[in-house]
């Protein structure tokens, strides 16, 4: 049964992370240059546009790398060292 639906949870957990990923861009951008926890940006505030245009890449580069990584393979049949030196 796992096996069966092992595509499914494999995708919904791609999808999942770079949605974070997304939201979580999209927020250090806020916080970055709208709020006073860090000092203003000496150069000007870049547009929002150029900023979104960098995520596109950094998604990509995220499926790459987890792809490369085999971060989504099941650990199932794993040890828990095997796990942590991952």
């Amino acid at each position: 049964m796992l096996k069966k639906h092992a595509g499914f949870f494999k995708s919904l957990f791609i999808i999942s992370d770079l949605l974070i990923l997304s939201l979580a861009w999209v927020i250090s951008y806020e916080i970055r240059f709208y709020t006073t926890l860090i000092r203003p940006p000496l150069l000007g505030t870049p547009s929002f546009a150029g900023h979104l245009e960098l995520l596109i890449p950094l998604l990509v580069l995220w499926v790459l790398v987890s792809k490369k990584t085999q971060l989504y393979r099941p650990r199932r049949m794993d040890s828990f060292f095997r796990e942590f030196f991952d």
